[in-house]
Parts: C-alpha cells; sequence; structure tokens
C-alpha cells in the first residue's frame, strides 16, 4: 500500500468518501480526526494571523511526490496537509509572517501536542522553508487525543476555534488583496518573476492591473502552447497556475537537465518557464531516446511533457 511522508495511506481517488472539505480550502481533505485538525488551524490563521479567502491559493488534497523529490508521496496525497495562502508564503521563502506571528503560530502549534507541523520550521539542511505548509505528522491515537480536545472546546462544533493561550493578543494586520485575493506583495512576486522570464516589462508596483494580466496570460499562453497545458489563459495566477510553476520548476526542469540529450544543449535554467527553451530540450530527449518513448506508447517527438514522457523522465505528470 502506498503511503504519504507520514505513513497514512495515499487517497488517490480525489472522490473518495475518506476526503471531504473544510472552510478555506480549495479541493478536500482527509475527513474525522484529521479535518477537525486542519479545519482548526486553518481558522485559526484566518482569524489570528492574516485574511485567508475561500479557495483562492489555499489548497489539500493532491497526489504529487515530496517537493523537491521524484519518489515518495507528499502528504497532501491523502488529505493531511493544507498550504495557506500559497502565493503570499512561497516555498523557499524565509519568514515571510511577521515574528509576531510566527510566535503566534508556533504558540497554536503546541496545543496540537506535536501532531500539526508547520512548514515555516523545516530544517534548511534537509527542506526548504515552507511557511504556507501545516501537515498531520502525528499517529492516528494522538490525532484521535487533539481532534477529541478540539472537540471538547468547542462543543463539538469544528468550524469554531478557540482563543490561543498564546502569541499576539489580538489579531495581527490582515493583508488587502488588489484582486481575487492577490495582495500588493503577491503581485509584486508575480511581476518580478514574469520580469525576470522577460515577458513582463512594466514597474514592480504591485498593481495587479492591465500590464501584469497581459503578462500572466502570455505565460499561460506559453504553457499551453510548449508544455501542452490546459488550464485557461485568463491572465489569473491562480492555484493551478501556481502549481503549474512549481511543478516545472521543481519537479520538471530538474528531471530534463539531467539527461544527456538535454545537456548537449546547453544548462538549462530551472525558473519554472515552459517556453521554446524548455520544449526544444524535452524535444531532444524524446529523440534520442526514442525506441523507450515508442515502446511507452509516444507518437511523436512534440517537445511536450505529457504523461508518456513522464514516464520516460521517471517523474509524476502534472495534476
Amino acid at each position: 500500500m502506498a503511503t504519504c511522508q507520514n505513513g497514512w495511506p495515499v487517497i488517490f481517488d480525489s472522490s473518495s468518501s475518506q476526503l471531504t472539505r473544510i472552510p478555506k480550502i480549495i479541493g478536500k481533505v482527509h475527513g474525522g480526526d484529521v479535518a477537525v485538525i486542519l479545519t482548526d488551524i486553518v481558522l485559526y490563521v484566518d482569524r489570528y494571523i492574516e485574511d485567508v479567502d475561500q479557495g483562492e491559493d489555499d489548497w489539500g488534497h493532491a497526489v504529487r511526490p515530496i517537493r523537491g523529490k521524484t519518489k515518495g508521496y507528499s502528504n497532501h496525497a491523502g488529505g493531511y496537509a493544507v498550504d495557506v495562502n500559497a502565493m503570499r508564503h512561497p516555498r523557499g521563502a524565509i519568514n515571510t509572517f511577521a515574528a509576531a506571528q510566527r510566535a503566534a503560530i508556533r504558540a497554536r502549534l503546541k496545543y496540537y501536542e506535536g501532531t500539526l507541523r508547520w512548514g515555516g520550521d523545516y530544517n534548511l539542511l534537509i527542506s526548504k522553508r515552507d511557511d504556507m505548509h501545516f501537515e498531520i505528522v502525528g499517529s492516528p491515537a494522538a490525532v484521535k487525543r487533539v481532534a477529541d480536545k478540539i472537540r471538547r472546546a468547542n462543543d463539538g462544533k469544528v468550524e469554531e476555534v478557540t482563543k490561543p493561550t498564546g502569541g499576539t493578543s489580538k489579531p495581527a494586520p490582515k493583508t488587502k488583496t488588489v484582486w481575487k485575493g492577490i495582495s500588493v506583495k503577491d503581485a509584486k512576486k508575480i511581476q518580478k518573476l514574469l520580469k525576470s522570464l522577460g515577458i513582463y516589462t512594466g514597474a514592480l508596483d504591485g498593481v495587479y492591473g492591465e500590464m501584469t494580466r497581459a503578462a500572466v496570460k502570455r505565460y499561460q499562453e506559453r504553457a499551453r502552447k510548449y508544455g501542452g497545458a490546459t488550464f485557461k489563459a485568463d491572465g489569473y495566477w491562480g492555484p493551478t497556475t501556481q502549481r503549474w510553476y512549481e511543478w516545472v520548476r521543481d519537479t520538471l526542469q530538474p528531471a530534463v537537465a539531467k539527461w544527456a540529450a538535454s545537456r548537449r544543449l546547453g544548462k538549462l535554467i530551472v525558473d519554472g518557464d515552459y517556453g521554446p527553451v524548455l520544449a526544444k530540450h524535452v524535444t531532444a530527449i524524446q529523440k534520442a531516446n526514442w525506441t523507450r518513448y515508442a515502446k511507452l506508447g509516444g507518437g511523436k517527438a512534440d517537445g511536450q511533457a505529457g504523461s508518456i514522457t513522464c514516464r520516460m523522465l521517471d517523474i509524476p505528470p502534472f495534476k
């Protein structure tokens, strides 16, 4: 049986009755005791740390590998983890929360008695920091004990959170959003990224206006043209576009760069962009390994990392 990083079972079927929805999170999480704890931390962040906008960049169940690795399933794969305000707190960025906010999060973590881990506390020698990420790591018995404590504290109402016993005594300032849950800080990061790719030429002003939306749309159109992405090119840097960017940067490009056919073309920059350069490298691998590619069912060397090419690269396809 396939298991997640925490040792709990992977749930491959997103329609499984074991999964359930909780407030603020797009997608689902594992039901029962897991859902009680994850609901508690999400609503705690929303109430005492910063706004958590329903479903904008707040993610749950997703069958994918552990970030930065090609083997082993993430705790998201069983619905045991949530990412909260992912665009404000991108993986790899350190201390994206203010000091008082970090103190409040850590104070709340003590309440869960070791059953919940925060990506902001990851050891940098082992993994990148991940301030957006909260995951279940305790045993089923420990998780049940803490979930029961939360139920008792809330008179059985898991949608409510108890007042924190540590950290800030009043809600931290909430972040103003400029468009569809995207904050000024988020918009600046998007602009900076797209400028580094040569797609955006405007100012890094955090204004998610016509120029920024047009640049995001160009990025999405490149993903569709060269990478075969199926999401809409609508100018909105939402959870799907963010997941695509991270998959290209953290999974696909590092895997492609390892192949001799790719190295012969020169060093591949790992930047999260599926444009003509990456497509050229993927095409080279498909052609150089045609016998294997065709045996797996590949029809032509098209430069797109679809399911067959991903099998050849030994990486999970984008979902």
